[in-house]
């Protein structure tokens, strides 16, 4: 009887377990929520926590106008060790296609996300400072409905210091998770 009791409740139990809703969608791009962990929120993150889950990987901005009539984009890839490779590329012409490349340069370092800030248009953002051999730029970075946007030199704030650390985000500008 024994036997035959266990025998019913682990079917019954396995039976259960199917019941359960499921959803295949990645549209709440979360991570967690699994065995009491915090859910986090990597498409919009709020906190230093989501900012710094979520940066991690590659980002492409669109092809966008330079002053001197060239075009530009870049690659940027953030690791989960706080390491940040940049590749800028400028162009001759606006599909930003290798045919059309006129230069290319580059740099490594590391990225440290800080506390919560606001930038130019009082919108939440994050302190985020790239360090690497010989230069270092402080800025202010947000992550929008999976878009990355950071702050840009200006006319008054150079980045070169804490001090003069941009907050002015231009949204036009977004990298794309790739």
């Amino acid at each position: 009887m024994i036997k035959k009791t266990t025998l019913i409740l682990g079917l019954g139990l396995i039976l259960l377990s199917g019941c359960g809703s499921s959803s295949n969608s990645d549209d709440s791009n979360t991570s967690g929520a699994s065995n009491g962990e915090t859910t986090l929120n990597l498409k919009n993150p709020s906190t230093v926590e989501e900012m710094q889950k979520s940066i991690v990987g590659t980002w492409v901005t669109p092809c966008t106008k330079e002053d001197e009539g060239r075009w530009y984009n870049s690659i940027d890839i953030y690791t989960d060790k706080n390491a940040v490779t940049h590749k800028g590329n400028s162009y001759s012409e606006s599909d930003c296609k290798e045919s059309s490349l006129i230069e290319s340069n580059g740099g490594s370092g590391t990225y440290t996300i800080g506390n919560k800030t606001k930038d130019s248009e009082n919108r939440d953002a994050f302190k985020f400072d790239i360090i690497g051999s010989g230069f270092a730029m402080y800025k202010v970075a947000s992550i929008i409905n999976d878009k990355l946007y950071t702050s840009h030199k200006s006319d008054t704030l150079d980045e070169s210091n804490e001090e003069s650390r941009s907050n002015e985000i231009s949204m036009d500008e977004g990298g794309i998770r790739q």
